[in-house]
């Protein structure tokens, strides 16, 4: 995060025609280490703004009558992108000039302190600093807009950002996702040792693309291409990596049985990857072998998978079913874990 620059190099105008006023305030100001021009007309402040814009602006509205109406809002425009704190001895005047801004507007109405102008200038030049600035809302809000799942995590794959659509594919919002892992997020029949390489990978900076089966809260499973790429600084340090996501398009390849083709980034091209057939069969709402499997059938099926090795939340995944799902076939069935499943990862 950018330090705040030192009060020193902030410079506040005041246009104020007042020279008491104006020696007051400058005053109080400098106290708080702040530069201060002063315009004492509407023709120096047009002139002072467009040469050199400040950090904040001091208006008194007595500097505006008299103005015609061209000459006004020329006026109000230059300033209009400016922090300023509006004086006033008319509420209706300064609320009129402050809607003319599109930047922080502050209002005081006489009579007031110098001391509590300074600390209106002071509060709207940390806001201005404390804020993005327009670029970094700029892409923000393009990240948000992307009709793709848009996912940044850090090197240790904790998410930092979640845009709107990874919102609705993955079921999780951005605030319960902000800080989670993202496997433990979005589980896949990624295996320990691929995530493991994900990670790798990750931490060299590589760009790269695959193929996955991932999970949503609801316990769907769906079929997606991935694409990741690092994240760095100004400097080029590695910050983290970002992974978008494209879900796959269920259209079979009549060459290669149990297979879709699926959309990829432009530059990947579009390829057959094989489904399992477990997911295959479940898009047709039938068991292996196109007919129903019976309940203790696939219990002994989901027994023999664990014996092999294989965790229930990859059983869930490969069975487009939820983790908690086949816990309670396996439960329903009679098996306990510590007794009937000797797989080494039964969890």
């Amino acid at each position: 995060m950018a330090q705040s620059a030192p009060a020193s190099s902030r410079a506040v105008l005041l246009a104020v025609a007042n020279d008491e006023a104006w020696q007051i305030a400058s005053a109080a100001l400098r106290r708080r280490g702040y530069t201060v021009r002063q315009a004492a007309d509407p023709a120096a402040l047009l002139q002072q703004v467009r040469q050199d814009p400040p950090d904040a602006l001091v208006l008194d509205t007595d500097l505006l009558h008299g103005l015609e109406p061209e000459a006004a809002a020329a006026l109000h425009e230059t300033l209009a992108p400016i922090p300023a704190v509006i004086c006033t001895s008319d509420p209706a005047a300064g609320r009129a000039v402050a809607q003319q801004g599109t930047a922080t507007r502050a209002i005081l109405v006489r009579p007031f302190s110098f001391v509590e102008l300074a600390g209106r200038v002071s509060e709207l030049v940390e806001a201005k600093e404390r804020a993005p600035d327009d670029g970094e809302q700029f892409a923000q809000c393009a990240a948000e807009a992307l009709p793709f799942p848009l996912v940044a995590m850090d090197l240790d794959r904790r998410v930092r950002f979640w845009n709107a659509a990874a919102e609705r594919l993955f079921g999780w919002t951005a605030a319960e996702a902000r800080g989670r892992y993202m496997e433990d997020l979005v589980p896949s029949d990624l295996t320990p040792e691929q995530i493991q390489s994900i990670r790798t990978h990750a931490r060299a900076g590589k760009v790269w693309h695959q193929h996955r089966l991932v999970q949503s809260r609801d316990g769907a499973v769906r079929r997606v291409a991935v694409t990741t790429a690092p994240i760095r600084d100004a400097s080029g340090r590695l910050l983290g990596q970002v992974a978008a996501f494209a879900e796959a398009v269920a259209t079979a390849d009549p060459a290669i049985p149990g297979s879709v083709e699926e959309p990829l980034p432009p530059g990947h091209g579009a390829r057959p990857v094989p489904v399992p057939p477990s997911l295959a069969s479940r898009r047709h709402g039938q068991g292996e072998g196109g007919r129903r499997e019976p309940p203790d059938e696939r219990a002994r099926r989901y027994a023999g998978m664990v014996r092999a090795g294989q965790s229930l939340r990859q059983i869930a995944a490969q069975e487009g079913i939820s983790y908690e799902r086949v816990r309670q076939v396996l439960a329903r069935a009679g098996y306990r874990r510590d007794r009937d499943l000797k797989g080494p990862s039964a969890a």
